[in-house]
């Protein structure tokens, strides 16, 4: 399956400061499935999820209500 064929309702969420995985490639990927959110966190890494459990639950309860969420790039 290639990205452009992602149907399904999509997520994406990054630390500005990941060092492992470049952030700008949740953009790249984000751009090319068609809806998807992107969120980065600003000043999370790699280990965002844990770094920031109150602002990344938020983002999800938001986006499992069916809502779209979205940042500019350099993050929230």
């Amino acid at each position: 399956m290639r990205l452009s064929e992602i149907a399904a309702p999509t997520l994406l969420m990054t630390g500005t400061e990941d060092v492992v995985i470049p952030p700008r490639n949740a953009w790249i990927i984000g751009e090319r499935i068609a809806g998807a959110s992107v969120i980065q966190i600003k000043g999370g890494g790699h280990g965002f999820f844990y770094q920031s459990p109150e602002q990344r639950a938020r983002y999800l309860t938001t986006f499992l209500d069916g809502e779209r969420v979205h940042s500019e790039p350099g993050g929230f």
